[in-house]
């Protein structure tokens, strides 16, 4: 038992390895793109500096609120959301049952027929689905939503990352004019999905307190 637990903890080991590694060359490059970037807005827009430096900053902080926020709300749901669904839908069988049992009870003893059962039968089943129904309803509004930002945001990031050739290409023809321009487009760009990223944090943030609250 101790030696698989040995070879488990090498083999673990070996996969983590290059994870980590990759992790720490992102998060260099990062640094190295922050450093590049900062470095072009000092010679061509020095004046919008700070706010550079802040949405940088800005960035990692959204980025490590949105980790923690987001590992919380998995842990609700996993813990309080998933089995209270669970519960409820137990719960509900069982109600069908009794009043489906009820119903029986009533057609034996002549003081219904079973057709006037069954139909009793399949309202009561559909007034029960409402909650559910209304839930699987939100939820989808809720998916469709996110799916309509995703690409509403993704083809900022798109033309943000055209901006950047378009600064890579000036500076290789020598068009030095045109970079201030294209640097203030991003910056635009990098104001607004910052917006979003707070408003994304704060909607993880309500869904935590709806679930706290049950």
């Amino acid at each position: 038992m101790k030696l698989r637990n040995l070879l488990l903890t090498g083999i673990m080991t070996a996969l983590l390895l290059p994870v980590a590694a990759f992790a720490d060359e992102v998060e260099q490059e990062e640094r190295d793109w922050k450093e590049f970037r900062l470095e072009q807005v000092t010679e061509y827009t020095p004046d919008q500096l700070d706010e550079w430096s802040r949405l940088f900053d800005s960035k990692e902080t959204i980025k490590t609120e949105r980790e923690t926020l987001k590992a919380e709300l998995e842990l609700l749901i996993e813990t309080v959301w998933k089995p209270m669904i669970e519960s409820e839908k137990g719960e509900a069988k069982e109600a069908i049952q009794t009043y489906a049992d009820e119903l029986r009870a009533q057609v034996i003893a002549e003081e219904m027929t079973k057709e006037e059962a069954t139909s009793l039968l399949e309202t009561f089943k559909a007034e029960l689905r409402v909650e559910f129904d209304e839930m699987k309803a939100e939820r989808e509004a809720e998916k469709a939503e996110r799916e309509a930002d995703k690409l509403y945001y993704d083809g900022l990031r798109d033309v943000r990352n055209g901006l950047n050739e378009s600064i890579k290409t000036a500076i290789e023809n020598g068009e030095f004019d045109l970079i201030a321009g294209y640097l203030n487009e991003i910056l635009v760009i990098n104001q607004t999905l910052e917006l979003h990223g707070l408003e994304v944090n704060d909607t993880i943030q309500e869904k935590i307190d709806e679930i706290n609250e049950l």
